[in-house]
């Protein structure tokens, strides 16, 4: 064992001396079982060798193409718009003027003399009499007035005196046709011609013929050609504007009431 340790020794000496390394020498005692003795001191450190020579620069690479650049990268999104500001405060509101402040009244001017007034100037010449103005349109016919209560019925009168023969106290008015026919106050028996045309039979106002009974007959093509029965104005028919007769050879008999109304049976 010492023989293995002296040849261990021998080996760190030169070690030691050749690398400047420390070995422990707790790690060789465990190896050979001996005790270990104390550290020695360090060694001294060994001279650093030199650096080299730098070398020689290589040849610079040829020069990239100016063409050749790489593509552009992509547009980022447009950042959001900030929200508005407030709105400053308004103005404040001036002061009203003063309403009282009125500049003063002026003195009221004097009053003029009323006795001097002026000469009455001439008079002018009379207008021609015969530049009278143009006619106004006459009134409507049927704008009258609302017809009034009828009154009571007088006492019945005596009876009068017998006729004598009723051929000779009427009157046959025949017509010729046409498409109106304007009855007389003093026709009795109208004969209308519808031969070949429509007719309207137009009466008297009742206020010009007073009491009266119209009998109107058709000589035979009512059927065809209608005949029309109007009253005057605003009188009325059975209560009606008109009354119409469309069958042929028919008569028609119609009184009034002495007022503003006919009436046909």
């Amino acid at each position: 064992m010492s023989n293995v340790s002296f040849n261990l020794d021998s080996s760190i000496g030169s070690i030691g001396s050749s690398s400047s390394q420390v070995i422990n020498r707790e790690f060789i005692a465990s190896f050979t079982n001996e005790s270990a003795g104390p550290t020695g001191p360090t060694g001294a450190a060994g001279i650093s060798s030199g650096t080299g020579s730098t070398g020689y620069s290589g040849p610079t690479g040829p020069a990239g193409s100016a063409t050749n650049t790489g593509a552009t990268g992509y547009t980022g999104p447009t950042g959001y718009t900030g929200p508005m500001g407030s709105i400053g405060p308004t103005g404040y509101t001036g002061s009203a003027g003063n309403a009282t402040n009125t500049g003063a009244t002026g003195p009221t001017g004097p009053a003029g003399n009323a006795t001097n007034t002026g000469a009455t100037g001439p008079t002018g010449p009379a207008g021609s009499a015969t530049n009278t103005g143009a006619t106004g349109p006459a009134g409507s016919a049927t704008n009258t007035g609302a017809t009034g209560p009828t009154g009571p019925t007088g006492s019945e009168g005596p009876t009068g005196a017998i006729g004598g023969d009723s051929n000779s106290s009427y009157n046959f008015t025949g017509y010729a046709s046409s498409g109106t026919v304007f009855v007389k106050n003093d026709d009795d028996y109208v004969l209308v011609n519808t031969a070949s045309t429509a007719v309207e039979v137009k009466f008297p106002s009742i206020t010009n013929v007073g009491k009266k009974i119209y009998y109107i007959i058709d000589n035979g093509n009512a059927e065809n050609n209608n005949i029309t029965l109007i009253p005057n104005g605003s009188e009325l028919i059975n209560g009606t504007g008109s009354v119409l007769i469309d069958a042929s050879f028919n008569t028609v008999t119609i009184v009034n009431d002495n007022v503003s109304n006919w009436y046909i049976f």
